[in-house]
């Protein structure tokens, strides 16, 4: 008779720049009835992991949760997994951040509980095969990965019940294979059916380790998990079994940290590039998604001979994405260069939260389509930066391939502002105010996605009981949405510009020619000039603002892409007051837009005509359904000869 080892590992997380009341909530419905119930069942063990951003809050607002915890580590009962303490995607930071994020996590663990983690939490299981030599040389000893990473590595399925060994470079480190099976029936099958699985088990010739790792946010966060988790008592009647099976002498509840001081790897082996099978499918552009999903639906299908798309392909599909992971290359760099230790302590710990990965990618769990979260990761990088330089009167023109597209682009840095300048469009990528830490251009285009024909299908969460996934279920938190899948053409720039006369609902709807492309650049220290055929633009950078000089025969539409964040901030153009979250179709030639929460005013004066704003609005998927999502408001302007001035300061 084998005796089977079981390891549940739960990986609490919020990242930077959530709202508190979203960590609130999570803590009330997860985090803290998922440990009270672990404190009334004294067989059980469990490895943990707390992401930073959860730590540092948690450590602010509820330090007798930390108590607990560090309670029930000193017994023994709790293994703390360490990892990258911002939750970075490791292989997209540079090298000496990969360092220094996996040190930080030793250092606060070490200072909160005294504890020393071995284990490393690897962000989404985005797995390199280069990694292993960052996580020795910071002295973890194992990882956890999907079962996927193991077949890809030509393992079959009876070879995961247990754990192997992997190198780099001569460093090795211990993988476990966390068993998708396991993760789709904990905690939405029934008790019993999970604890035949266990005793299936029993029987086989050598002893096994069986691994479920996951969110711990399906505990009680995921839609209709609290009242299944907790007020109906799936999770105590899980342990309640887990003891029984314990007492029968052939169970055994663990740790990872155990089993890895106990017991040898079984052998060594080398996992290719992977993530968790649904990021991969997530990656891929929306038909080849589709597809994809199509054919894993397939059960005739072996699915270890199917392959997704990489993650850092997000950098490929969503410009958003990366134009911040370009700008938080860049802060990096600065900081690198920093020689005065305190100063780039202070810095790096600014540039780590910048590198928090959910902001960076779109799938059920990533955070790219929420404006507060990449409002978080700009504010940070932005601040890294200003700790060094933190030079007035400083000036720097240069020319070179910011985000890495085999192009060169226009950087201009200012005591006041940071602006990326894309040379084909004559426009701003980026425009980011020093003042208040803020990028004036954080917003988002209208993406198809390849769950956008599964908007018509949706039902509310609320009617959803907590027994299926989240991978399951197809949920709508709001009806008309199919009225707001409209996909736009271009990249959100500042002073982009187009052949004709286009109004706000013509660019709402998307219906506008090609943005103009300029044949010839000339790059000054105090302007940048634009030039085609007879016409030319002439942009300044100045302390105030931007202002663009037009010069030609053909009449052009400009827009200009503001960060907003809140829909309820309003404009007042001809004595009438609008919502900045619909479409304004009122004309002047001078409008002012306060944010009082950014502390930012914006002044756009023309020598043209203002024709209206619009707002734009996605459509995304998140754990909780679809939503619509407010993602910033455009002015639109017309002009043929003359001056568009944008003024912007601190209030």
């Amino acid at each position: 008779m084998a005796h089977v080892y079981f390891v549940l590992g739960i990986h609490n997380h919020q990242p930077t720049g959530n709202f508190d009341h979203v960590f609130e909530w999570a803590y009330t419905h997860s985090y803290k009835p998922f440990l009270d119930i672990i404190k009334n069942h004294s067989h059980v063990k469990i490895s943990i992991h707390h992401s930073g951003p959860l730590l540092d809050w948690l450590r602010d607002f509820h330090p007798e949760y930390l108590e607990d915890y560090r309670n029930l580590a000193e017994d023994g009962r709790v293994e703390i997994i360490g990892g990258a303490y911002y939750e970075p995607i490791l292989p997209i930071i540079p090298d000496e951040d990969k360092i220094g994020q996996l040190y930080l996590m030793k250092e606060r663990l070490r200072a909160l509980f005294s504890y020393d983690p071995v284990g490393v939490w690897v962000p989404e299981r985005v797995w390199e095969p280069y990694l292993p030599k960052f996580i020795a040389q910071t002295g973890y000893r194992y990882v956890v990965l999907d079962d996927v990473h193991f077949l890809y590595a030509g393992l079959k399925e009876d070879d995961l019940t247990w754990f192997y060994i992997t190198e780099d470079s001569g460093f090795s480190i211990l993988a476990f294979p966390d068993l998708q099976k396991l993760r789709y029936m904990i905690p939405f099958h029934t008790v019993d059916e999970i604890e035949g699985y266990f005793r299936e088990f029993a029987s086989h010739k050598e002893d096994v380790i069986l691994v479920m790792a996951d969110d711990g946010e399906k505990f009680g966060v995921w839609p209709g998990t609290y009242k299944h988790v907790y007020e109906d008592g799936w999770l105590n009647s899980f342990f309640e079994m887990l003891g029984r099976l314990t007492s029968e002498g052939w169970f055994t509840m663990t740790t990872f940290e155990e089993l890895i001081n106990r017991f040898r790897p079984r052998g060594r082996i080398y996992m290719p590039t992977a993530s968790y099978i649904e990021m991969t499918e997530w990656v891929l552009p929306p038909a080849m998604a589709r597809e994809f999903e199509n054919v894993m639906s397939n059960s005739n299908i072996d699915k270890v001979y199917l392959r997704g798309g990489h993650w850092r392909m997000f950098f490929s599909k969503y410009y958003e994405s990366n134009l911040m992971k370009s700008r938080m290359l860049e802060a990096s760099r600065v900081v690198a260069s920093c020689h005065d230790i305190d100063k780039k302590k202070e810095a790096q710990s600014y540039l780590y939260r910048g590198q928090t990965n959910c902001a960076y990618w779109h799938g059920v769990f990533g955070g790219l389509y929420l404006p507060h979260l990449r409002r978080a990761i700009y504010e940070n990088l932005i601040k890294a930066e200003d700790v060094v330089l933190n030079s007035k009167g400083r000036r720097e023109v240069k020319e070179e391939d910011f985000d890495s597209d085999g192009e060169r682009e226009i950087i201009v840095r200012s005591p006041e502002f940071f602006a990326v300048l894309d040379r084909r469009y004559g426009a701003i990528m980026e425009l980011d105010f020093y003042p208040v830490y803020q990028n004036l251009i954080n917003v988002m285009k209208r993406y198809e996605e390849a769950y956008h024909e599964k908007v018509y299908e949706a039902i509310s969460p609320n009617e959803v009981d907590g027994t299926k996934t989240i991978h399951e279920v197809v949920l709508a938190k709001e009806n008309n949405l199919i009225d707001y899948l409209i996909y736009d053409k271009w990249n959100y720039m500042a002073f982009l510009d187009f052949g004709g006369k286009y109004g706000p609902d013509e660019f709402f709807k998307a219906q506008v020619s090609e943005p103009i492309i300029y044949e010839h650049v000339i790059v000054d220290i105090d302007k940048i000039l634009f030039k085609r055929d007879l016409e030319y633009k002439e942009l300044r950078i100045t302390r105030n603002g931007v202002e663009v000089w037009y010069e030609g025969s053909g009449k052009k539409t400009v827009i200009i892409p503001l960060t907003v964040y809140d829909p309820s901030i309003t404009v007042v153009i001809n004595k009438l007051r609008h919502p900045l979250s619909t479409i304004v179709h009122e004309k002047t030639s001078h409008v002012c837009i306060d944010i009082p929460f950014l502390k930012i005013k914006h002044e756009i004066v023309t020598d043209g005509e203002i024709v209206g704003i619009y707002p734009i609005y996605t459509v995304s998927n998140s754990e909780s359904g679809f939503e619509k999502v407010f993602q910033g408001s455009v002015i639109v302007v017309h002009i043929q000869k003359g001056l568009i001035k944008w003024g912007v300061k601190e209030i």
